[in-house]
């Protein structure tokens, strides 16, 4: 296509269709295309409109989403003179700097009928893209604080209990009256607002409810409240009971009471850790306790003993059946299933596996509801639903595992009490072989399952498979309960402190063993005992010399790097306080001058930048700073002035600009209360 011919059809589309011929064109890989698209005045003027994420008609009836730029479909389809281009015209700029003018106080004030709602998406987004632009991080986080910064100094100015309460519980649309209990207080921790979350009239509300229907606890002496915990955990069982009958009645509501809910909760779980605890001493305990078969059904014993055990052809076909399948040496493991006793495997679930259950299924229920009501999304924010998810799984693996053991040894068991089993074994030396193979396989498989001898166990036994399942179970359990000491007031800060310790010092571990492993693919290990023969004597004396020889090596080349730089700095200091005295007592004019012609050089050097043919806003105000207030000065501003006059003390005579949007106009009584709350966020003094 001739070039006058794509000029003259890029004049006839509309801007909002720039963006999709730019990106389709890099998509394409038409560099002559994108260059003239890129060059475009329409492209050129509304470029920034394509990056603003409250331009909607930028992504209306899009090919491409609204999150793809063309610098990064140009990265990712390798198109070296697109991104050139892009990166010489400064695209990433557009959006950094749409972002700045977004994120003014005034402006969100302003515009937006929620502004607290308006500056934690932005923040939000703002941080997404921190992570994604690395090499606008700084700058990205920094305006993301300033705009936590602006929500908290809002929350300064909230007059009253019942203008808190409508701050907290707003939820939904902006324009949409909704409230729930405190909804914008969750969003706050959603999106990390701790400023937010700490603020001192968030901290109040949110405990006037930790404590509602329970003042008179709340300042009640120390021995006061642990009585009354004490008798709410005694009575904590026949409370739930009521509460699952009648849960609208009084009784369900102190159940619903947040404070009393948290103790219920770790009530539960320390109950729960106390049934793992001793379904493990009963295990051991009951494992003592094994029945035998003759103990257990004598008649079943002695058509066993006559049938089976005394039955030589029958031994040995199930010896040589094991082989087979097995493939073992060992004839051992066939003559322990046909000894003179067995000792039988557990048919039954105790108290403590029951109970344990009936905890896991709770728990399973309370991840459902909690996924059901806040999303997938927000369930899957949080850390510590990961440990309840990977816990809850594995106490089903085990039950599953546990629960199909018992049931398969319950099953051998009423074959063996089958008259029919018996009387088809009773004429295995007289049957045909198909038979025999059907009877010998039957009957291993029920010598199997009943058998509670581990050593004769194969390696993926179920119940070996459930025990293990039981035991990460049991580990993840313990896990949680990192998550519940932060509500302890010293003990949270130390953990967040001892959290970041221990990531650190998870990695010097990784490297380590990493080390350790290298060494060791090259160890002989040999059977002496000597410890210059030990596998491990080489890498731990190679890790004990690096770091002998290393702490002090680094050490001094640090201390050697401070001094250098330490002497440079107090030279330089020294060699500019020379100058400036030398040229202060040969000089005689008035400092004045000097100043006002390095301002001169600085300006006349300075890179100008223009926006739409205009240029910003000269010093003391550049494109990354915003003044609190807006000024209509009658004289100009003091780095401009001329010192025509200079020892004439001058006065800026300043107007302030009154701002106020059209809905407000509408209510007098919110443009007040609009104008109270703005004059007192954007005046300098604070």
């Amino acid at each position: 296509m001739p070039k006058s011919i794509f000029i003259i059809i890029l004049d006839k589309i509309p801007y909002e269709k720039f963006r999709d011929a730019l990106l389709l064109a890099i998509y394409l890989g038409h560099t002559n295309i994108a260059d003239f698209i890129m060059n475009h005045p329409t492209y050129r003027t509304h470029s920034g409109g394509f990056l603003d994420p409250t331009h909607p008609q930028a992504y209306d009836d899009s090919q491409f989403s609204s999150d793809i730029t063309p610098l990064i479909l140009a990265a990712q389809y390798n198109r070296l003179q697109i991104v050139h281009q892009l990166l010489s015209k400064g695209e990433p700029q557009v959006r950094l700097s749409a972002y700045k003018g977004l994120s003014s106080e005034v402006y969100i004030a302003l515009t937006y009928p929620d502004p607290i709602l308006q500056a934690f998406e932005l923040s939000h987004e703002l941080r997404t893209l921190a992570k994604v632009e690395h090499y606008f991080h700084e700058d990205y986080e920094k305006i993301a604080n300033q705009l936590s910064i602006f929500v908290t100094r809002l929350l300064d100015n909230v007059r009253g209990h019942e203008e808190l309460e409508i701050v907290l519980n707003k939820t939904g649309r902006p324009n949409e009256e909704k409230y729930e209990n405190l909804a914008r207080f969750d969003l706050a921790i959603l999106y990390q607002e701790k400023a937010f979350v700490s603020h001192s009239n968030c901290q109040q509300k949110l405990m006037e409810k930790w404590y509602e229907n329970l003042s008179a606890i709340k300042n009640a002496h120390l021995t006061k409240r642990l009585l009354f915990y004490l008798a709410f955990i005694i009575c904590l069982p026949f409370l739930l009971l009521a509460y699952y009958f009648f849960p609208k009645s009084k009784i369900g509501s102190l159940c619903h009471q947040p404070n009393l809910k948290l103790k219920a909760y770790i009530v539960s779980y320390l109950a729960f850790i106390s049934l793992i605890i001793a379904s493990s001493y009963f295990s051991i305990s009951h494992l003592q306790k094994t029945k035998y078969l003759s103990d257990y059904d004598s008649e079943i014993y002695n058509y066993y003993i006559k049938h089976i055990y005394e039955n030589i052809q029958l031994r040995n076909d199930l010896i040589s059946l094991n082989e087979n399948e097995h493939d073992s040496n060992n004839d051992n493991d066939t003559d322990s299933l046909i000894n003179c006793n067995i000792s039988l495997r557990f048919m039954e679930p105790n108290p403590f596996q029951i109970a344990i259950f009936i905890w896991v299924i709770g728990f399973v229920w309370q991840e459902i509801k909690q996924i059901f009501g806040s999303g997938i999304r927000v369930y899957l924010t949080s850390h510590s639903n990961y440990v309840d998810c990977l816990m809850n799984i594995l106490y089903i693996l085990y039950f599953i595992f546990l629960y199909s053991t018992m049931v398969l040894t319950r099953t051998s068991m009423n074959t063996f009490h089958s008259s029919v089993y018996w009387d088809a074994i009773a004429r295995y030396n007289e049957t045909s072989d198909s038979e025999k193979e059907h009877l010998l396989t039957k009957t291993y498989h029920i010598l199997y399952w009943i058998n509670a001898d581990r050593y004769y166990w194969n390696s993926g036994d179920s119940q070996n498979l459930a025990e293990a399942f039981f035991a990460m179970g049991n580990v993840a359990s313990i896990c949680r309960i990192c998550f519940l000491l932060p509500i302890i007031g010293f003990v949270g800060p130390l953990q967040t402190i001892h959290s970041n310790a221990f990531i650190a010092m998870v990695h010097f571990l990784l490297i380590i063993i990493f080390f350790i492993f290298s060494v060791l693919t090259n160890a002989q290990i040999e059977t002496e005992t000597s410890p210059a023969k030990s596998a491990w004597f080489w890498p731990v004396l190679s890790i004990c010399i690096v770091l002998i020889v290393g702490i002090p090596c680094i050490s001094f080349i640090g201390f050697v790097i401070c001094r250098v730089k330490y002497k440079l700095t107090y030279d330089s200091d020294e060699s500019s306080i020379g100058s400036n005295s030398s040229s202060s007592s040969s000089s005689s004019s008035p400092t004045v001058p000097v100043q006002q012609e390095r301002r001169r050089r600085h300006s006349r050097h300075q890179r100008s930048h223009h926006v739409e043919g205009f240029r910003t806003p000269p010093p003391p105000y550049t494109a990354t700073e915003q003044p609190r207030n807006l000024f209509v000065t009658t004289s100009p501003p003091p780095s401009y002035e001329s010192h025509i006059n200079e020892n004439v003390p001058t006065t800026n005579s300043s107007t302030v600009i009154n701002f106020q949007s059209t809905e407000s106009i509408e209510n007098s009584t919110t443009t007040r209360g609009l104008d109270a709350s703005l004059s007192t966020i954007i005046s300098p003094s604070i």
